[in-house]
């Protein structure tokens, strides 16, 4: 992500080089406009998605019983519910970062549930309770 975000001013230093503004002209100012507002878009759709991580982490609960996978996201005017047998959940697969983090996956179509802190420990606590289901 900072790659494209650096990509881009060196877009506009570049730019603004070329089309010497010391003699502007509306086509120039139009140009200059037109990168300005797609790079702030660029900027915005790079960083939104990591701004909404953290509340959207800190308002999500998973709970594991010998039967389910419980997800509560809330609290909201309507939080979402979902539930999942584990006898029909297969095929776990697991997506860690460096730090411990990341998601687990069930099948190709299956449910996600992440973002996860210590996710190697929620994967393990997930796999003993599907043991004696299978």
């Amino acid at each position: 992500m900072i790659f494209i975000g650096a990509f881009g001013l060196l877009f506009i230093a570049v730019l603004v080089h070329v089309l010497d503004f010391g003699n502007p002209t509306p086509y120039k100012v139009f140009l200059l406009l037109l990168v300005l507002s797609l790079l702030a878009f660029g900027l915005y759709a790079m960083w939104r998605e990591p701004a909404q991580e953290g509340p959207k982490r800190a308002r999500t609960f998973y709970g594991v019983t010998d039967r389910r996978i419980l997800l509560v996201e809330g609290p909201t005017s309507s939080p979402g519910l979902g539930s999942w047998y584990l006898s029909v959940l297969n095929d776990a697969r697991i997506d860690e970062d460096a730090r411990g983090e990341g998601s687990i996956r069930f099948g190709v179509t299956g449910p996600e549930l992440g973002p996860l802190r210590e996710v190697r420990k929620v994967f393990d606590i997930i796999r003993r309770a599907q043991a004696p289901t299978r």
